[in-house]
């Protein structure tokens, strides 16, 4: 039996499993370890598994500057007369920069609100655990990010949507963001591999190697490397191959890339491999298609398909429901900024364009969505309807784009 699976069956067992609690001991275990012998790989732990690509650069820098960084489990805490308990913490040079709540299947607890709360006039005067917390980062460390760590458990409706309210010309006290174990898994394993081609014998590195390889064992037999199949998804699954709904997407979305691809200039690029792409930067909530246009060295391009709610959330937008047909106008992260004139994001607003500017990066993002319920209603078939609105929304997007374009010269 593998060294981590062997301390599990002997934790202390009461009504409850105590997996989340030994899960975070362990991975706790593993950073103290990885920030000692090899820091940088801490920190890419940090950011490229935990809080992601989207992270604020000033994150980024007091992770990286900070003279010394540790990590701590159960962190209490005492706040609007209420005690919180953190799960794990990493302090950068005494200072609290990132907070991880685990959760593999359980619920959240609550708090009771402070009366001086404004949100406790218009509640049960209680609270979610993560909001809970966010508050009291925000109060103390500014800045901080809050990681849901996750297996099974989803985020409460206003994790991520609470944050993208605030009001953009201020900066976001605390960063939110959401991580699946599915997630750790991938990224340790990628580690272990360059680690191995790497690995300069040293004793604490070989040790660190073998706990690598316990822990990822660990997750396998807990199901932990990879996204369940429960039962109520298999009536699913027979809906999905019975109607051949596979083929029906891809005989659309191959439809309509003939019909927006001669409305680009100088087009170029398309998803690789599974067509239509299954997933944009971690979020699998969304079936998609894009090409670029313009100069390859502006990176501009035309994104569209059909999104989940959480499909575009790698750019901080959450759809109001889900179910959507979206198209998308914006550049990779390492283009140029669209130079949209004011007077144009302005018509953009008022014909149901969302403008999104990101926090992180210079980017300029352009989104326009429609419930595909509502596409569904017409006369027509959902393809046509689909397909007419997917024409006409690339065509408004591709205006802006070109008017913008025109400003460069």
């Amino acid at each position: 039996m593998a060294l981590y699976s062997r301390l599990l069956k002997y934790a202390p067992q009461a009504s409850r499993t105590q997996l989340e609690n030994f899960m975070t001991e362990s991975l706790c275990d593993w950073l103290d370890r990885v920030t000692a012998l090899d820091r940088n790989s801490a920190e890419t732990f940090v950011v490229q598994c935990l809080a992601g690509s989207r992270v604020p650069l000033a994150f980024k820098e007091r992770l990286t500057t900070a003279r010394n960084l540790s990590w701590k489990t159960q962190h209490s805490f005492y706040f609007d007369d209420s005690r919180g308990y953190l799960d794990l913490c990493l302090f950068a040079d005494k200072e609290i920069i990132l907070v991880i709540e685990n959760k593999i299947a359980a619920g959240f607890t609550t708090h009771a609100m402070s009366p001086d709360d404004e949100e406790a006039e218009n509640t049960d005067s209680r609270e979610g655990q993560l909001n809970y917390y966010s508050r009291w980062l925000a109060k103390k460390y500014a800045g901080a990010a809050l990681i849901l760590l996750t297996h099974l458990t989803d985020a409460p409706p206003d994790f991520l949507s609470k944050e993208n309210d605030k009001v953009e010309a201020e900066p976001t006290p605390v960063f939110h963001r959401i991580c699946r174990w599915a997630r750790v898994y991938e990224w340790l394993a990628e580690w272990r591999e360059l680690a191995a081609k790497h690995s300069d014998s040293k004793p604490e590195g070989t040790f660190l190697h073998l706990l690598t390889n316990e822990f990822l064992e660990l997750l396998e037999q807990e199901n932990m490397n990879a996204t369940p199949i429960e039962n109520d998804d298999l009536e699913l699954l027979n809906a999905y191959f019975s109607q051949d709904v596979g083929k029906k997407v891809r005989d659309l979305m191959v439809s309509v890339r003939t019909l927006v691809l001669p409305l680009l200039v100088d087009a170029y690029g398309k998803p690789r491999g599974v067509f239509p792409q299954a997933e944009a930067w971690g979020e699998t909530q969304i079936l998609w298609d894009w090409a670029y246009c313009h100069e390859k060295n502006l990176q501009w391009y035309v994104g569209w398909g059909l999104s989940g709610r959480h499909g575009l959330r790698h750019f901080e937008i959450e759809f109001p429901a889900p179910l959507q047909a979206f198209v998308m106008v914006t550049n990779d992260d390492g283009g140029a900024r669209i130079p949209v004139a004011t007077e144009d994001i302005q018509i953009c607003e008022s014909d149901g364009w969302l403008v999104h500017e990101s926090r992180t990066i210079d980017q300029l993002i352009l989104v326009k969505s429609v419930s595909m319920q509502d596409l569904g209603g017409e006369s027509e078939s959902f393809n046509q309807v689909f397909e007419r609105w997917t024409v006409g929304a690339v065509k408004a997007g591709i205006n802006v784009m070109n008017k913008a374009h025109a400003h460069l010269r």
